[in-house]
């Protein structure tokens, strides 16, 4: 049983993972925020840091899937891409929320 991996792309996945696990959770934690904060709360600040994240995870994301697109098979970039396109999709729909104030 290998705890590294053992090859390039194996490596390359291991590091996209956690932006890819950001794409996913940020958004259920910012609906589950905004839920449980009053209205006329200010939290533009937490806002702008989670943005921030997507803006970072999407460049990374591209990175990522331009290498994988000339080093692995089509599946693999097509699922970074994919991911890449839910940041921008997720800092769109979060704008009402966030937008309360």
């Amino acid at each position: 049983m290998r705890v590294l991996p053992a090859t390039g792309r194996e490596w390359l996945s291991l590091v996209l993972f956690p932006f890819k696990a950001y794409t996913a959770l940020a958004y259920i934690a910012v609906r589950i925020w905004s839920g449980y904060l009053p209205p006329q709360a200010d939290y533009s600040d937490g806002g702008a840091v989670v943005t921030l994240g997507y803006l970072l995870s999407f460049a990374a994301l591209c990175l990522g899937g331009m290498i994988q697109k000339s080093l692995g098979p089509r599946k693999t970039y097509l699922t970074t891409c994919a991911f890449a396109a839910a940041d921008l999709l997720f800092v769109v729909l979060m704008l009402p929320h966030l937008a309360h104030t």
